[in-house]
């Protein structure tokens, strides 16, 4: 949470604010009760309700709806675009979901967390 990484990270907070010039988000609320709606509402602005389509339920991959992800217009405005996961099995778009057959951005973490995890060494 805010409040966590503010009582837990102060230094860190205040590296990104400050020599950074980290904007942080002032109140804001959660539209969901877990990760997934949260963040799918923060990186395309449309909640769930609204990402569903005729053609399109969360049941299925992501890939069909890539392009409504902030990532997409970053990209055609010349941006490289990464995604950074740290669990590649419980993600907000992985776990109980099917994720992207395609990455979603040109730089996605998941693969190399996923070898990591599945490395015998």
């Amino acid at each position: 949470s805010k409040q966590n990484f503010q009582r837990l990270m102060p230094k860190t907070r205040n590296f990104l604010l400050n020599d950074l010039n980290a904007i942080e988000l002032h109140k804001y609320n959660k539209i969901g009760q877990n990760t997934y709606p949260n963040v799918l509402a923060m990186l395309t602005g449309k909640s769930e309700t609204e990402m569903v389509r005729s053609d399109w339920t969360p049941a299925k991959q992501f890939d069909d709806v890539n392009k409504d992800f902030i990532w997409s217009d970053f990209r055609n405005a010349g941006y490289r675009t990464g995604l950074y996961v740290d669990h590649y099995y419980i993600t907000a778009f992985h776990y109980q979901k099917k994720g992207w057959d395609k990455p979603p951005v040109d730089y996605y973490h998941r693969v190399v967390v996923f070898a990591k995890n599945n490395d015998k060494l």
